[in-house]
């Protein structure tokens, strides 16, 4: 009796622990940043500290964290199992069947070249899964991804 082995394909790059991190250290850093910031200038009395750099920084602080958050904070590492997926975010894994999704968008124009993968049916992750392949492969993964699935109408 011969047994078939298929071995798991990681689409997603290398990198992603390290955007994951990177993406923790830029919210902690900047809130705890603020925080202490906030405290000094209560504490050091209203007459001789410029309000408006703290609120400017508050504010960038603020803003910069929530655009990291959404670029690489919600990357997920991604592997081809057979037909289904395989995402995982570090602490959990789930597996998602071809079947499950409803189309697969072409590589975004960030850096990174992130791909979404958009569900029928919201999993653990929620309904949109985010990954960035490996460097100058995001065409040929979002190809070979728009390939395994069954769609009725153009994917953008």
């Amino acid at each position: 009796m011969l047994r078939y082995v298929i071995e798991m394909r990681k689409l997603s790059t290398n990198l992603t622990f390290f955007w994951r991190v990177y993406a923790i250290a830029w919210i902690l850093f900047f809130s705890i940043s603020a925080i202490y910031q906030t405290y000094i200038f209560l504490i050091s009395g209203y007459n001789s500290f410029k309000t408006d750099g703290l609120i400017l920084f508050i504010l960038l602080a603020f803003i910069s964290s929530i655009i990291v958050h959404f670029i690489v904070g919600k990357l997920k590492n991604v592997f081809l199992d057979g037909d289904s997926l395989v995402i995982s975010n570090y602490l959990k894994q789930i597996r998602v069947r071809f079947s499950e999704i409803s189309h697969i968008d072409n590589p975004d124009l960030t850096s990174l070249r992130r791909i979404r993968i958009i569900l029928h049916e919201p999993s653990e992750f929620g309904q949109e899964i985010v990954f960035a392949p490996p460097m100058f492969e995001a065409k040929e993964t979002a190809q070979l991804l728009k390939s395994k699935i069954e769609t009725n109408y153009l994917s953008l």
